[in-house]
């Protein structure tokens, strides 16, 4: 009996030799945890990567050595291409607060969204090991972390816009239809879509004013936002940038909004006038200049413009021709002279010129027209002052004509005496 009890009594005193050792190594352990610093981003959308960040602190005892950790993704995640499920840190000393960047580290991932995941919170495992502590190489899990998925606001764009006529003219009216894509994993509501018109005095709402909301958009569906505006008479041809602002909350009620710039293009036909402005050419065989002149008398400009005077049934072309007038702004004007000869008489003698030009938008025309200029013959010439009159030989001729008769006069006197 005596020696049943000094069994016993060994035997008790193993278990607390065994359990205080036990007790000291896990009070003399590291005490390692996690916690989700961010996610970017967030919520994140399917299809989309997503990277996590986990802040590390050992608040245990002792270093944490050779410390690793592992991720498990489930669905809907997966790894991205290229990353490692195992971060290894090394040693984590024991956290102190009054030193800096002691007993923390910094363990970071990249996952991918499956394409079809709803809308929620998911959850995913973090684990982590130490070669000592109550690790002992062993990988012990933390518990779970909730990464939101879907209902971000970046997925919300203006997919299309629709402008009739595509191109409006100074005075003119248009429509402008803004298409807004839902493409995120859940619908929106009162989707404001706003022109600010502020930044140009050449733009105005006609029909409709400058905010249309639309109620609701379902997810992966679109909306249409159509504005009616007027271009002031003296606005350029140009494009105008306009700024669209949205606004619109999710299911969640939260409110987002977004800014985009939509483009007005305004563009006019360009107008001109080719005209005959001076000719020192009347009649046919005669040599002289002649002077044309270009206008702008619309609101586009005319860039790079040269004008060609082609040769003629009529005329000949002397001096070079084609010149060079370059740009002409609204209500400017160039002129071009040439030098001709003509070779036959027409009352109204018909030039051709070619015209070369390109418009605001670097758009290229070439126009042939025909102008005309008046000729005379040689006695209206005369008469209206146009060229020298022979008159000024008639009076010679009747001097030396009555000469003549009076010198055969007093011949004839002179024998009769």
């Amino acid at each position: 009996m005596k020696k049943k009890s000094s069994v016993y009594l060994i035997i008790i005193l193993c278990i607390c030799i065994v359990f205080s050792i036990a007790q000291a190594q896990i009070v003399d352990s590291p005490a390692v945890k996690a916690a989700l610093a961010f996610q970017d981003p967030d919520p994140v959308d399917p299809g989309e990567l997503v990277e996590l960040k986990f802040n590390i602190k050992n608040d245990g005892s002792s270093t944490a050595k050779s410390t690793e950790f592992r991720i498990k993704p489930e669905y809907p995640f997966s790894l991205a291409s290229g990353e490692s499920e195992i971060k290894e840190v090394g040693d984590i000393p024991v956290y102190d607060p009054e030193q800096i960047e002691t007993g923390e580290a910094t363990v970071r991932y990249k996952l991918v969204i499956d394409s079809n995941a709803r809308e929620g919170g998911y959850e995913i495992i973090l684990e982590y090991r130490t070669e000592e502590g109550i690790s002992r190489g062993n990988w012990i899990e933390f518990d779970p972390f909730t990464i939101e998925v879907g209902g971000k606001a970046t997925t919300v764009t203006i997919e299309e816009t629709r402008a009739v006529p595509e191109r409006v003219a100074p005075v003119e009216t248009g429509e402008m239809t803004l298409v807004i894509r839902n493409g995120g994993s859940g619908p929106i509501e009162d989707v404001t879509v706003t022109l600010n018109l502020e930044t140009t005095e050449e733009i105005a709402p006609l029909r409709t004013s400058n905010e249309i909301v639309i109620p609701r958009i379902e997810s992966g569906q679109s909306g249409e936002a159509t504005f009616s505006f007027i271009i002031a008479p003296d606005a350029a041809v140009k494009i105008y940038k306009v700024p669209v602002v949205l606004n619109y909350t999710d299911q969640k009620n939260n409110a987002y909004e977004k800014t985009a710039e939509i483009a007005i293009v305004v563009d006019a036909v360009p107008e001109y006038v080719l005209n005959v402005e001076e000719n020192e050419v009347y009649k046919e065989g005669q040599k002289g200049t002649l002077v044309i002149s270009l206008s702008n008398i619309g609101v586009a400009n005319i860039n790079y413009a040269t004008v060609t005077l082609n040769e003629g049934a009529f005329y000949t072309v002397l001096s070079t021709n084609t010149v060079y007038l370059g740009n002409l702004e609204s209500d400017d004007y160039e002129t071009a002279q040439f030098t001709i000869y003509t070779t036959d008489y027409r009352e109204e003698l018909p030039l051709e010129f070619t015209l070369m030009y390109k418009d605001a938008y670097n758009n290229n025309y070439q126009e042939e027209m025909t102008v005309t200029t008046k000729m005379f013959t040689g006695w209206e010439a005369r008469k209206y002052g146009l060229s020298e009159s022979s008159g000024g030989y008639i009076p010679i001729i009747i001097v030396i004509g009555l000469a003549g008769a009076g010198y055969w006069y007093w011949r004839k006197r002179k024998k009769t005496r």
